[in-house]
């Protein structure tokens, strides 16, 4: 032939004579290729370079002698061509981009096949939508202006979709607790699962596969679980008015920050929000109640944390907590007679001593010509009524007491009279 096309197998026939012997040698050289063929009189050839190309037959007889032709072959350019497509998924247009160019000439014709039966489309930029999972071989032809074609192909796998399922905790949450999401979801087809999104009413709320989450506004909501295959592949499920999230009451109450043992009582006030139900307190000394608002009668000083648990209609739960100071305060009484008689009862004179630890204390009894006859500086130990061991007469005896408690630089000084009574 005069021409042919580039990467395009093209045959030469040897057309050499001899009047005596036969040519029993032929080689053949085209580009830097050399063929020896031996008794073969065809070569089959496809250029790698276009333009004019020399192609060079050495035919040789059985005597030894040979003679050589050089011929110019005009290879035309055929279309460079290379293509691109993305993941191919089932419910899924696939996509596919040709770069298709030519050194000389141009390009007429640019056709896709896609192997399932779809008719072919023309162009650069081509889509299909693939009916089933599997291995399909894709065509790009590309036509230069002078008969040359370039036929380009591409084995793509077509995936199924991933199957999507799950299943949430509860189906019913206060505001602001916890709650999980669980992914079921799988494939058919030996690909994995890597992306996950968690939607509640169209909104992204985790990433995760299988997140907790805490929602803080009230309402019911549609939750949704889209997930993507290592091959791109999407898919998603909606669960519709999957959950409800209850609003979360709000605890409180107001009460004083001090009180002191002169008057140990507290006085709460409910300060709740309105929706709330039930209440329960506990006082930080062991003990609870179970009211909106009361009192509570401490028997110790000390800084306790009061706390609040309200329940509302929906069975949500709040806390409030407050520190509370109960103050130390002396708290002194003392009989004015006793009874040292034997039976048990009214048998030591002593002064009880409440509201405040002592760190100092001085108990002194004097008879009536100002004898000192008891003295204590332990506050729980009182006058049985002797003197060095021997019953005291009936009568009126004197007493005083020096204290100090644990908040004071002053000592008190109190004094008075008991009466003895056998």
């Amino acid at each position: 032939p005069n021409h042919t096309c580039q990467y395009e197998e093209t045959t030469f026939f040897d057309l050499s004579t001899i009047i005596e012997g036969s040519i029993t040698s032929r080689i053949w050289q085209a580009e830097t290729n050399v063929f020896f063929m031996g008794s073969e009189d065809t070569l089959s050839y496809a250029f790698a370079s276009y333009d004019n190309q020399p192609v060079t037959l050495i035919a040789t007889s059985d005597f030894g002698c040979s003679d050589t032709l050089t011929r110019q072959i005009q290879v035309r350019a055929a279309p460079v061509v290379s293509i691109e497509y993305d993941s191919g998924c089932i419910g899924t247009e696939t996509n596919f981009t040709a770069n298709a160019s030519i050194p000389l000439g141009g390009i007429v014709t640019r056709e896709w096949s896609f192997g399932d039966g779809h008719p072919n489309e023309h162009g650069l930029e081509a889509d299909n939508l693939y009916d089933a999972p599997g291995n399909y071989t894709v065509t790009f032809t590309a036509v230069s202006n002078l008969g040359c074609t370039t036929i380009t192909e591409e084995e793509i796998t077509i995936y199924q979709l991933p199957d999507v399922d799950f299943e949430l905790e509860y189906d019913e949450v206060c505001a602001g607790s916890p709650f999980s999401f669980y992914d079921l979801s799988g494939t058919s087809d030996g690909t994995n699962i890597v992306e996950w999104t968690w939607w509640m009413d169209n909104h992204p709320v985790s990433a995760s596969q299988n997140p907790t989450l805490r929602m803080l506004q009230a309402g019911t909501y549609h939750v949704t679980l889209t997930v993507v295959s290592d091959q791109g592949c999407v898919n998603d499920s909606t669960a519709l008015l999957a959950i409800s999230v209850w609003p979360r009451p709000d605890a409180g109450f107001v009460t004083d920050d001090e009180i002191n043992m002169a008057n140990p009582v507290l006085n709460i006030y409910n300060a709740s929000s309105e929706d709330v139900t039930e209440w329960h307190y506990e006082f930080g000394d062991g003990k609870f109640a179970v009211f909106e608002e009361g009192t509570h009668l401490y028997e110790n000083w000390g800084v306790y944390y009061v706390t609040q648990y309200v329940t509302n209609t929906f069975g949500c739960k709040d806390t409030a907590i407050k520190q509370i100071t109960v103050n130390p305060d002396l708290l002194f009484y003392i009989p004015n007679a006793f009874t040292p008689e034997g039976n048990g009862h009214n048998e030591i004179f002593i002064p009880v001593i409440t509201g405040s630890e002592i760190v100092f204390y001085d108990f002194k009894i004097f008879d009536r010509w100002g004898q000192m006859i008891f003295r204590s500086n332990d506050s729980t130990l009182g006058w049985d009524g002797s003197i060095n061991g021997i019953e005291a007469q009936d009568g009126v005896y004197n007493w005083t007491i020096e204290m100090r408690n644990i908040l004071s630089e002053d000592t008190q000084r109190k004094q008075g009279n008991v009466t003895l009574i056998r």
